[in-house]
């Protein structure tokens, strides 16, 4: 049953935006996109298993994930929480496995997975004991933006910054050179307006073309960017944070015409 709860979650029609993130990253960089291979799969099985434990009862409890039952609808709870835990063994086995990685940077991705598989964690904690909203209640929107900029540092932008460190280190260029300084300023930009957008979409769409609960977050009182600001306000943010995202890529010149595409992208997603 592990298995085919494994199989039935990793296979399961999502975007795959991380992993397309990390091999444009790669591209622009002039490097061998085949290299990425393991480094992809292993992102998209962290991804995959945070999503898993994301849904759960304990945590977000959502019956629908990418179109289809979430894992713990489809098998059990027990069986979701043990799914997550061994795909996300399975993404460090694909990278330590992986003879064509040098060892330093085999352990490089390692220790950045492990960070991030904190942070999100961190992240997932703050989420579920943050302040709730409810319909007129008066709160400081500043403070609210605080903690969601917080909160989605953690839970959203380490992984999307991933993609692109990862890409970073397989190529062999140091976290504190020029062209890497650069792309993680573009990578947090990123994991905000993906957000945003996600909250927007949250706000505005429907179950079907989405392929998850939408409103959700409202009816649990969670506290988003459309909540607080409104959906108007929160589509403004949305357009400044892509016009942020143009002047950080500025620096590469036409060969970050690809990350500026996936970027914008994001302004018109439906799902």
């Amino acid at each position: 049953m592990l298995d085919a709860a494994c199989s039935y979650s990793a296979k399961s029609h999502g975007k795959r935006f991380r992993s397309v993130l990390s091999l444009m990253t790669a591209e622009m960089l002039g490097l061998d996109t085949v290299r990425l291979k393991s480094f992809c799969l292993a992102l998209e099985l962290l991804h995959v298993s945070t999503l898993i434990h994301d849904d759960l009862p304990a945590l977000d409890n959502d019956d629908l994930r990418r179109g289809s039952p979430s894992c713990h609808k489809k098998f059990d709870e027990s069986v979701a929480v043990l799914t997550g835990d061994s795909l996300l063994a399975k993404s460090f086995e694909v990278i330590l496995s992986d003879e064509s990685l040098d060892d330093s940077i085999c352990r490089l991705l390692v220790n950045q997975m492990t960070l991030v598989i904190d942070a999100i964690c961190a992240g997932q904690v703050v989420d579920i004991k943050g302040p709730t909203f409810t319909f007129g209640e008066e709160l400081p929107e500043q403070d609210l933006l605080v903690y969601l900029k917080h909160r989605d540092e953690l839970k959203t932008g380490s992984l999307i910054n991933l993609a692109v460190l990862g890409a970073a280190i397989i190529g062999g260029l140091s976290r504190d050179s020029t062209d890497v300084l650069g792309l993680l300023r573009f990578s947090s930009l990123l994991g905000v307006l993906y957000q945003v957008t996600d909250d927007l979409l949250e706000s505005s769409s429907c179950t079907e073309i989405a392929g998850k609960d939408v409103f959700s977050d409202a009816k649990k009182g969670k506290i988003t960017y459309s909540s607080v600001l409104g959906v108007p306000r929160a589509r403004t943010m949305a357009g400044d944070l892509m016009i942020a995202i143009e002047e950080s890529l500025s620096v590469f010149g036409s060969r970050a015409d690809l990350l500026e595409d996936l970027s914008r992208g994001l302004l018109d997603r439906n799902r």
